[in-house]
């Protein structure tokens, strides 16, 4: 896993978000 991102289940598939 990346530092200060997330993996989340989206409309259109898995996308990466970034936490603060």
């Amino acid at each position: 896993m990346m530092h200060g991102v997330k993996p989340v289940q989206a409309e259109k598939g898995a996308v990466w978000i970034e936490r603060e």
